[in-house]
Order: structure tokens, then sequence, then C-alpha cells
């Protein structure tokens, strides 16, 4: 996989996060990094991406990991 899948395939392992949305927020933000430390809002601003995403979005890459 070239580094532009391997992006893509990260991001589309977020909730509803389809290929379509990755590269999306991949050509908005730039790079993973920085679509980890956006805001909500900033997530909102990516056509595609409605409140319901955001918040899942910004869950799963806040929230702590928890082993069973």
């Amino acid at each position: 996989m070239s580094l532009k899948e391997r992006q893509q395939f990260l991001l589309e392992g977020l909730p509803n996060v389809s290929a379509v949305i990755a590269k999306r927020l991949l050509n908005h933000f730039g790079s993973i990094k920085d679509i980890a430390n956006a805001s909500e809002d900033e997530l909102m601003d990516v056509p595609g991406i409605g409140k319901g995403i955001a918040t899942e979005i910004i869950q799963v890459i806040n929230s702590n990991y928890l082993e069973d």
C-alpha cells in the first residue's frame, strides 16, 4: 500500500467514514494529525460530515483504550 492508501485506510476505520469522506478529510486538513486535532465544528466544515459523525469521530479519537 502507498502512504496515501494507508492514510485513507486508517480514516475509513472511523465511524461512518467512507473512502469518499476519508479523501475529503485528508484534502481539507492535509494530515491525519490535523484531523485528530480538529474540533467538532472544524470536522463539520467537511462536506458529508454532520454533527453526529463529527461527535463519533471525536469520541473514538479522544477516548482511552479499555481492555476487556
